[in-house]
């Protein structure tokens, strides 16, 4: 992982899960939030099984992905990635609704799934129109 500058940190500003991965990490502040793997992947906009990969530290999300995650979950990206700062607690479940990122996303999210299927009713009508029999 290419991180180097989050890994560096100073005695004072370790944090308590310094020894967790960033899967367990995502794990945690996801169940934190209440959601289940596939509503936070849908909510990212990625499929169930890449967010499994990142929660069994297979692999990692991109900073893009990273970003949005911790918007949704109402935590740092650093906090993800290395542990520092604060972690989620079950008093901040609110972190997708409360988050101005994680409410922008959402809402980007949904206008992309309405355009689409806009597209698919289009393509429908046409078939529809093609076959007047049906």
């Amino acid at each position: 992982m290419g991180y180097p500058a989050l890994l560096q940190q100073s005695d004072e500003d370790a944090a308590e899960d310094t020894s967790d991965t960033i899967g367990g990490r995502l794990v945690r502040a996801r169940e934190t939030t209440g959601l289940s793997t596939s509503q936070l992947a849908r909510r990212i906009g990625v499929k169930t099984k890449t967010l499994q990969n990142w929660e069994m530290d297979r692999t990692a999300p991109r900073s893009n992905r990273l970003t949005i995650l911790a918007g949704i979950l109402n935590v740092s990206p650093t906090w993800i990635l290395v542990g520092r700062g604060e972690a989620p607690s079950e008093d901040d479940v609110s972190g997708a609704v409360e988050s101005r990122q994680g409410l922008l996303y959402l809402r980007q999210s949904i206008q992309t799934k309405i355009e689409e299927l806009k597209q698919i009713v289009e393509e429908v009508d046409g078939m529809l129109d093609r076959r007047p029999g049906l």
